[in-house]
């Protein structure tokens, strides 16, 4: 998809959200700007390319909302391209941006994601330290590489059997089928595209999860260190009313097992 995404389609909005919402904008007199904002293709549950919603969208949008902000579209693409279009000018915000880039401006983690290396239990492998994945073919979602540590970095770059996918229902796709040992990906994502895109003799294969990465602070990204300060604190406020607590249980029905 390459248009910008109309940012009301596939809310999902309780009267007592809505009403509370409008209620703390009515408390709030900052200037209103148009956010423009880019993710990536499609991190079901957290963000759906194809109903425009999920949980961590969410959130972005009524963070801005409570600051008086916005959000006008959505454009759905690479991690590359988003980070080339955003500073270019071409959007306002990323959301779930790579750390590490000196010349952006990080938002208060908006959601920790924890990601494992998972493998099929038959296979019996041994996984306790990132080390341990050294033998093993692998498939890591996306920028993988950079996100999860230097120690992983390393792996990756000397492992000819390392992979990373763009599209994350090939990485489980691959390991139900043992086309690879082991996936790293995280679990919420594994446990939605399993129950949502699966056969029932495929997703009844037992697996292991392997907890040897920290969590994954997820920030959205800006060149504006207004707009990112202006951001957080609509942020903290959704955190405060409680709201920001239900799309949290939101995320954790969507992907239960």
């Amino acid at each position: 998809m390459n248009a910008l995404a109309p940012a009301t389609q596939g809310r999902r909005f309780t009267p007592i959200k809505t009403l509370l919402i409008a209620s703390l904008l009515a408390c709030t007199s900052l200037r209103a700007e148009d956010v423009r904002l880019a993710t990536s293709l499609s991190i079901a549950p957290y963000i759906n390319s194809e109903t425009q919603a999920g949980p961590q969208l969410s959130i972005v949008r009524d963070a801005f909302a409570l600051v008086g902000h916005n959000v006008t579209g959505v454009l759905f693409t690479s991690n590359e391209r988003a980070i080339k279009l955003l500073r270019t000018g071409a959007v306002d915000a990323v959301v779930n941006i790579p750390e590490g880039l000196g010349d952006i401006h990080y938002s208060t983690p908006v959601l920790h994601y924890q990601n494992y290396a998972i493998s099929l239990s038959e296979r019996q492998l041994k996984i306790e330290k990132v080390s341990d994945l050294k033998p093993y073919s692998i498939v890591a979602f996306q920028r993988a590489s950079q996100f999860l540590g230097e120690e992983f970095g390393e792996i990756a770059a000397s492992n000819e059997q390392y992979l990373e996918a763009a599209n994350q229902l090939s990485q489980v796709g691959m390991l139900f089928k043992q086309r690879t040992d082991v996936i790293v990906i995280d679990h919420r994502i594994f446990n939605y595209i399993r129950s949502t895109h699966f056969t029932r003799e495929m997703v009844n294969q037992a697996v292991s999860f392997h907890p040897i990465f920290p969590s994954s602070p997820r920030s959205t990204g800006f060149t504006s260190a207004v707009l990112r300060d202006d951001f957080d604190r609509g942020l903290q406020q959704l955190k405060e009313t409680g709201v920001y607590a239900t799309y949290l249980e939101q995320l954790d029905n969507d992907s239960a097992p």
